[in-house]
Formats: structure tokens, sequence, C-alpha cells
């Protein structure tokens, strides 16, 4: 994820049909690129206003975000296109938290929250068969 190895990679079709992302890649707070941004939100940013480690948290989960965003679309490429795409981190848990809301509005429909690996488990399997059966489907089609 956001790495150089990464780059012109693609995961085209049937190359790339699930992505597991264990937690949440956040930037190095100590990057000095990341650290000049911070100081310049600081400055721009009135010292009275008590808006400052909002704005901040806000930039900081963004980049994080756009992180996640490529990442999913290095494996869903178009809109036939199709994969699974697993974010085990407790802070995806819910509907109403600003990470989850963050998932493009695209997926947000598709988006499942399971408790345990064996709903997990069973929502991959009922997903691939589904789509294993539209393709089966679209071969007989003339």
């Amino acid at each position: 994820m956001g790495g150089k190895l990464s780059e012109g990679i693609n995961f085209k079709d049937d190359l790339g049909r699930a992505l597991l992302l264990v937690g949440l890649p956040y930037a190095n707070l100590q990057d000095a690129e990341l650290q000049h941004t911070l100081q310049h939100l600081a400055r721009a940013t009135p010292a009275s206003s008590p808006s400052l480690s909002r704005e901040a948290w806000g930039l900081y989960t963004d980049m994080c975000m756009r992180t996640v965003n490529q990442t999913i679309g290095r494996v869903i490429r178009h809109a036939a296109d199709y994969a699974v795409v697993l974010l085990l981190d407790e802070r995806f848990g819910g509907h109403a938290n600003g990470v989850t809301k963050k998932i493009p509005e695209w997926m947000q429909p598709s988006l499942q929250h399971t408790q345990h690996f064996g709903e997990c488990f069973r929502s991959i399997r009922e997903f691939f068969a589904e789509k294993k059966q539209q393709q089966q489907q679209k071969q007989l089609q003339p």
C-alpha cells in the first residue's frame, strides 16, 4: 500500500479476487512531510480554535483512507470486476463511524460487519458461489 513496489501492478480480473487488510495504514507521525503539513494547519488555524486537533485528525484519517481506497482499487478495477475485501480492524466496526464513511460510496451497500470467522467465511463462500453462477450463465448465453 502506497509503496513503489506496487506501482504499475495490475491485478486484472482473475488475478486479484481478494484483499486482506489488517489494521489501518496511518502515516508515520514522525514523517517530516506530515509534520510540515500539521505545522501548516497549526499556523492556519487561530490559536483560540478548539478544532485544530479535529482538523489535524481529519487530515490524518483522510490520508489513511485514501491509501485504503487506492488499495481496494487495485483489485476492483472496473464496474464488471469483483473481489472480496476483508477489512480487519475494529475501527471498521460500524457504518456510523468516520472511518467506514470514508469507504467509497459505491461500496457502502455491500459492506457487511461480522463478529465471528464463521460468519465471514460463509459470506465469502456465498459471494464467490454467486459470482461463479453468474459467469456460468453468461457462458450459456448466445
